[in-house]
């Protein structure tokens, strides 16, 4: 599918840029590469990235997972939001 078509392609590299952008701008720190569509959004309280994913969810209907100790070191928290071809902006 990806051979006959770019444009999912083309467009999460857009939207990866998009999100990462906009993430930063609104002062949150989005962790690594800055064309990965994989962007952990750092919070460092559990309880806060919990709170968020939920809220986002039940907002928003976005889709995110809050990740907490054990599975990342104490005190390092984030959201893990991952950007598609398929996202619009709209």
């Amino acid at each position: 599918m990806l051979k006959e078509n770019q444009d999912l392609i083309a467009n999460l590299r857009t939207n990866t840029t998009h999100f990462r952008t906009s993430m930063k701008s609104a002062g949150f720190n989005v962790m690594g590469h800055d064309d990965c569509p994989i962007a952990p959004v750092y919070l460092g309280d559990a309880k806060l990235a919990g709170k968020m994913s939920e809220e986002l969810m039940n907002r928003f209907g976005i889709y995110v997972i809050g990740f907490s100790f054990p599975v990342v070191p104490k005190g390092q928290a984030r959201i893990r939001c991952q950007l598609s071809g398929a996202h619009t902006t709209s």
